[in-house]
């Protein structure tokens, strides 16, 4: 007994010098659970979710530089033959069969087809790589073929004039087969 009351007495000395320990309850734990339900909520709100509107405007050319200018337009066929992609699909089944044309200026209709010819195999590599990526449901209907036709636009302009100057104003689908 006298040596519990030592030992006690000793736990005491020492409790003076070091500081006792601190137990946290719930409330902490229940704050950060409050806190990131929150946040897991308001994600959605946040991050913009790229749908199209409705409504498409018919004028696809840039309005800076060619608004107010009467640019004779000619088509020019992309490819002879349609191009036959694979699509994104769990079961690899899907593929996409396109034909499609470039719109240009008339003007430029020699210098573009010269220039085509050298960048064909770069532009095709890169559409069939892009498309590879693309599910069913991204190119489904009139905002998922318009999205990708944008998409292609944005890219061939960028392969054919690094410049940063667009001269392909658009792409006409001539043929659009999913199987």
């Amino acid at each position: 007994m006298a040596d519990e009351a030592e030992n006690t007495a000793e736990d005491a000395e020492a409790g003076e010098e070091a500081a006792p320990e601190k137990k946290s309850g719930p409330l902490p734990y229940v704050i950060v659970g409050i806190l990131g339900t929150a946040f897991g909520l308001a994600v959605p709100f946040l991050i913009p979710t790229g749908d199209v509107p409705a409504e498409e405007p018919a004028e696809v050319l840039p309005k800076k530089e060619y608004e107010g200018t009467d640019v004779e337009k000619t088509l020019v066929d992309f490819d002879e033959d349609a191009v036959v992609l694979n699509l994104n699909d769990e079961q690899a089944t899907r593929y996409l069969s396109l034909e499609m044309s470039l719109v240009i200026s008339q003007e430029s209709l020699a210098t573009f087809t010269e220039k085509l010819e050298k960048k064909r195999v770069e532009m095709k590599n890169w559409l069939i790589g892009h498309v590879a990526d693309k599910t069913l449901k991204d190119i489904e209907g009139k905002a998922g073929r318009n999205r990708l036709r944008r998409e292609i636009l944005d890219q061939f302009n960028a392969i054919m004039f690094p410049d940063g100057e667009d001269r392909i104003f658009d792409i006409y689908y001539k043929g659009f087969a999913i199987q």
